[in-house]
């Protein structure tokens, strides 16, 4: 039986520390994604660092399928609903919905690949 309390401790805790370390990793991701969101003004320049950011950015978007980027760009950077956007092309709100999830996760993952080895 100890092992038993044991076993379910350690699965208990490893999880735990999982489910941290990715919802610190999901944070981070949030917060690059929504800093480049956010409008500019015309006369800030941008620095290097953001630069680097803009250019991450880009590239995981770019290594979208077409159609999936075509769909994350209509939603997230002009701002349409997905029913406008299901309208446009043809298809459903819900199949909309999952390639936005997907795009999303494929950046996160794209920019916390690169992201850790640009760091150094």
């Amino acid at each position: 039986m100890k092992h038993v309390k044991r076993y379910l401790f350690t699965i208990c805790r490893n999880t735990s520390l999982t489910l941290q370390a990715r919802a610190a990793c999901e944070q981070r991701i949030r917060e690059q994604l929504s800093a480049e969101y956010q409008p500019f003004q015309a006369e800030v320049e941008q620095s290097p660092r953001h630069e680097k950011q803009e250019l991450l950015l880009k590239l995981a978007i770019k290594q979208l399928p077409p159609r999936r980027r075509r769909i994350f760009w209509l939603c997230k950077i002009e701002g349409k609903s997905h029913r406008e956007v299901a309208g446009e092309l043809g298809v459903s709100p819900g199949t909309i919905n999952d390639h936005i999830v997907k795009a999303t996760r494929a950046i996160r993952n794209f920019i916390y690949l690169c992201g850790s080895f640009q760091e150094t």
